[in-house]
């Protein structure tokens, strides 16, 4: 390439200071720059909300402006029309559902189906054909995951009625999400099983935790997997 042909400028949306407030400077930052004349392309943002919003309005910038990211795995910033010129790197948690559903969800036997042909007259029936599955076809699941913002032992609100932060849903949140929805998509048992509510136990991981507290949880996830073939997505 040409000397001096491409001019990177880093911009960081302080997403290390105050991670509910990235959104904000990440989106702000990429307007100043656009404004200013200065923005051909995007490489970013790191978190999936501040991605999510500067795609979401760079696509009106002009005849588009290209975001490339190697984040952005949450299903929920697949859609094209939504985020037309965003380009993930690395897949997305929905392919990583597909993956799941594939090895570990139930697959009812498929319906028996009578092969019948007509050979010099004499008709022959062939015996049912059945799709054999090699997976590990569990039926109950329980999500045991990160997440600040679900946590069984997040802290309570304050009784002076101060309104706390709200926390951000995790990577881990979105990708039991992905699978929810894809294993729903895709079977008529989950559809009908999680309708109500998808068994889930989600805890913070970076509060002090004792003993005792993750044997509660556990207790609550063994209610929640009451049979014998149940498996714990632990993220």
């Amino acid at each position: 390439m040409p000397k001096n042909w491409i001019n990177l400028t880093v911009h960081d949306s302080r997403y290390w200071e105050d991670t509910s407030l990235a959104e904000r400077w990440s989106t702000t930052g990429v307007v100043k720059a656009y404004c200013e004349r200065r923005l051909d392309a995007i490489f970013g943002f790191a978190d999936s909300y501040s991605l999510a919003t500067v795609a979401k309005v760079s696509a009106g910038f002009g005849n588009g402006i290209p975001v490339f990211t190697t984040a952005g795995l949450t299903s929920q910033i697949g859609s094209k029309k939504d985020f037309p010129y965003l380009t993930r790197m690395q897949g997305s948690y929905r392919q990583m559902a597909d993956s799941v559903y594939q090895l570990i969800a139930y697959h009812p036997p498929s319906t028996p189906t009578t092969i019948t042909s007509t050979i010099s007259s004499a008709k022959t029936t062939l015996k049912p054909s059945f799709n054999v599955s090699s997976n590990l076809n569990y039926q109950n699941l329980v999500f045991m995951y990160h997440d600040k913002r679900r946590a069984m032992n997040r802290p309570q609100a304050s009784k002076t009625g101060e309104v706390q932060e709200q926390e951000l849903s995790s990577h881990c949140f979105f990708a039991v999400y992905a699978i929810k929805h894809y294993f729903a998509e895709n079977s008529e048992y989950f559809k009908e099983s999680w309708q109500i509510q998808t068994p889930a136990v989600a805890f913070d991981e970076e509060l002090n935790r004792t003993k005792e507290d993750v044997s509660g949880w556990l207790k609550v996830v063994s209610q929640y997997a009451n049979g014998k073939e149940d498996i714990t997505q632990i993220c």
